[in-house]
């Protein structure tokens, strides 16, 4: 198990803890002269690397002894929002406060490439690939949520882009089979989806004395044909974002998307 301490302003611990009859760690500081502040860290899902960018613009990656590779990215205008590894290959993508995404590849360990500007200028607030990393997303703080596909030579093209209202969360890849259903099990389309008034939580909690409960049973959209209307969606690329309207919204890369809320208080 790899965790990652960021307690030092100036670099980044790595535990190692092996489960055997007692817990063991190490402890390996990275090797990196930068004393700036550390401002995001990811792990790679599959290979034993790790990228920390720091408040000055800078992203460096190290492997698990702390050793720091010849990579040097660099943005001295701007500073990290998000990183986000491929979940196969050795690929970094790079979200930034200026709203612009750079991508680096081992491929290319000493260069990195700029995707097309398609956030304005505006913070990047969420970055998410999908388990077969062959789609990417990118969400702002203005509400544009950009879908990819990287090419052959690591660059990511861009397929669609959706605009919801306000600042994007939260992205999270789904299923169509949640929706359809498979071998028989009906999917969420299939059930009875049931709506509740929202004062019902205020006054349950009110009548019991204690905070109100989300139970699964809870489920409601704002429009019954909403997930109905899904089984059209992509088989590719469906996901759910968090808007800033308090609303979750599921999309895909065809230019579909539907605004659900997923869950009321009763």
């Amino acid at each position: 198990k790899r965790q990652v301490s960021t307690q030092s302003t100036w670099g980044v611990g790595f535990y190692h803890q092996l489960f055997v009859q007692m817990a063991l760690f190490f402890n390996f500081k990275t090797q990196s002269a930068q004393k700036a502040q550390t401002t995001q860290s990811a792990w790679h899902p599959e290979e034993s690397v790790l990228a920390v960018s720091t408040v000055n613009g800078q992203v460096n990656i190290f492997n698990e002894e702390g050793d720091k590779s010849e990579t040097n990215i660099s943005r001295p205008n701007s500073t990290t929002t998000c990183l986000a590894w491929h979940p196969k290959q050795k690929m970094l993508c790079m979200g930034w406060r200026d709203g612009a995404l750079s991508i680096w590849s081992s491929q290319e360990p000493l260069t990195t490439k700029e995707a097309q500007n398609l956030h304005d200028r505006s913070p990047i607030t969420a970055l998410l690939w999908n388990s077969t990393g062959q789609r990417f997303l990118s969400a702002d703080a203005n509400g544009t949520v950009a879908v990819w596909r990287p090419d052959s030579r690591g660059r990511l093209v861009s397929i669609y882009q959706h605009r919801f209202p306000g600042e994007i969360a939260q992205l999270v890849f789904i299923q169509k089979a949640l929706i359809t259903g498979e071998k028989g099990k009906p999917g969420v389309a299939d059930k009875a989806i049931r709506r509740e008034d929202s004062t019902v939580a205020a006054k349950k909690a009110e009548t019991k004395k204690e905070p109100a409960k989300v139970e699964p049973d809870d489920l409601t959209v704002e429009d019954e044909d909403v997930l109905v209307r899904a089984r059209n969606y992509s088989d590719d690329c469906l996901f759910l974002c968090a808007g800033g309207d308090g609303k979750v919204y599921i999309a895909d890369d065809l230019a579909n998307y539907s605004m659900v809320i997923p869950c009321t208080l009763r």
